[in-house]
């Protein structure tokens, strides 16, 4: 069940979700620690996910989190956007994050801007994913005037592939395609692509109120 208006998220700036707290970017808020964490998390589903196929080391893990770190912050300095911190409400607990970027490899669909998150195992099926990606699909096509925004995972993340669906974005069996980072014949090398225009998803709302 998704939680209670009083328990859901806080996005950074000013954006969406009121709350009493102060939100900040995410460079600003969390330490490497907090991606160390959660990073080395997704990497042990995605093992999991590929059958025992190890993509990174535990070694490099932490690595891995400060050179994402480091990648958010030069997108945000270069296009004034990226990913938000998301906290709850009522503790502000730190859940994860949520954001748009643009994807940083070539491929059929490029260039784009993609719509990622990333939540803490210990919140998942709250409703909280699908939650923050909504309301980052609103600042991307009100607030920065985006036309299109992608999201893609593994086939086998059926997880993620769920919140897309939830967002009211949309699949064409015809833009599966080769992650061209991952090795070939990697078992999570083959990813499905979503879009969402902006135009179906004003459509969604066109019984609210949009300032």
């Amino acid at each position: 069940m998704p939680l209670t208006s009083q328990e859901s998220i806080l996005l950074n700036r000013s954006i969406f979700l009121s709350g009493a707290h102060e939100a900040f970017p995410l460079h600003e808020s969390v330490k490497t620690d907090c991606f160390f964490t959660i990073t080395s998390f997704r990497a042990s589903q995605a093992k999991r996910r590929s059958r025992g196929h190890a993509l990174f080391s535990s070694n490099s893990e932490f690595r891995r989190s400060a050179a994402l770190l480091q990648r958010i912050i030069e997108h945000q300095r270069i296009n004034e956007y990226s990913l938000f911190a998301l906290h709850l409400k009522e503790s502000d607990a730190f859940v994860g994050w949520c954001g748009l970027m643009k994807v940083p490899f070539s491929a059929h669909f490029t260039p784009a801007v993609e719509v990622s998150w990333r939540l803490n195992k210990i919140f998942w099926g709250k409703g909280l994913a699908p939650e923050a990606a909504k309301s980052v699909l609103r600042f991307g096509f009100l607030d920065l005037g985006l036309s299109e925004i992608v999201s893609f995972t593994a086939e086998l993340n059926q997880p993620s592939i769920r919140v897309m669906q939830k967002i009211w974005m949309k699949c064409n069996p015809e833009d599966t395609f080769n992650h061209p980072k991952l090795p070939s014949n990697h078992p999570l090398q083959r990813h499905i692509l979503y879009r969402l225009q902006k135009t179906d998803w004003l459509e969604h709302h066109e019984n609210s109120e949009i300032p």
